[in-house]
């Protein structure tokens, strides 16, 4: 089964699937990365557990899901097209290298970043404590975005989301192929709960490692998407935005909201890893 490939529709399949169940056990702590991420102040002193029993006073369990209609059909789309192209550029450059498997996955992701770009500021401003009363579900979020500010604001914070996006995925296939080979190989006969045990360490390995390195660029992306029209804001373009960032508030505030996003995309790394990889197996199975 190894040396079967998946066609671009059972590519699309179980990448969508991935990211759904990804999804739905994580959300919670992206809501609190983003409110993290959005507070312009020298670094707060926080907890991620702390965080949450704030979100849930300020609006019950219910409030730690507030948002995630837009993610939630962004997901599909998102996991799809990050597998699938991935798979795409991985034939354009068959090296089988570090370095190879690194380029095509930023070349993945800023693809993904494309397609995802209008569902990501509805996500945004819909996590945004300062937004609470602007919108009053994802589809109003939508539709106010649209009539008041132009269907261009959709693609707020994409240069911005190139360079996050790409550097995540860059770094999350260049390192899940590295470890899968040369850390924890395993040989083809392998019992299937060896090699998902694999592929989860490995996909938790590349999340938490990509998560280090594109934590200042997320922490831009959310900000230069969640300043409507009119509003001042210090926040412009991806550079210069990191640079603003350091002066105002330290190095550090390039990582608010790091331990809920660590602790969502290290474990859902792996999540991931392992979802794509049994509907793969599925689809391929006899």
């Amino acid at each position: 089964m190894k040396n079967k490939q998946l066609s671009t529709p059972q590519t699309i399949f179980a990448g969508a699937t991935a990211g759904l169940v990804e999804l739905l056990i994580m959300y919670p702590l992206d809501v609190v990365k983003t409110r993290a991420q959005l507070v312009a102040t020298p670094r707060n002193k926080v907890s991620v557990y702390g965080s949450l029993k704030s979100i849930i006073r300020e609006g019950g369990v219910t409030r730690l899901y507030r948002g995630i209609a837009a993610p939630a059909i962004q997901e599909p789309i998102k996991r799809s097209v990050k597998f699938t192209s991935n798979s795409f550029y991985s034939r354009i450059f068959p090296d089988e290298n570090f370095h190879s498997r690194a380029f095509c996955g930023a070349l993945a992701g800023s693809t993904e970043a494309i397609f995802i770009a209008p569902f990501e500021v509805i996500k945004i401003r819909m996590q945004a404590a300062n937004r609470l009363l602007n919108y009053n579900s994802s589809l109003h979020c939508f539709q106010s975005i649209l009539k008041t500010e132009g269907i261009g604001s959709f693609a707020l914070g994409v240069e911005s989301a190139l360079w996050r996006s790409g550097t995540w995925n860059g770094n999350y296939f260049g390192v899940v192929w590295y470890t899968k080979k040369y850390t924890y190989p395993l040989d083809d006969d392998a019992g299937k709960i060896k090699t998902m045990g694999r592929n989860f360490c490995c996909g938790l390995i590349g999340g938490t490692w990509a998560t280090i390195m594109n934590n200042p660029f997320d922490v831009v992306v959310s900000r230069i998407r969640n300043v409507l029209p009119g509003e001042p804001t210090a926040y412009h373009h991806a550079w210069q935005s990191l640079f603003r960032i350091v002066s105002d508030e330290g190095f550090f505030a390039l990582y608010k909201g790091f331990a809920a996003k660590v602790m969502r995309l290290g474990p859902g790394g792996g999540i991931m890893m392992c979802a794509f990889d049994l509907a793969k197996s599925m689809m391929l199975d006899d």
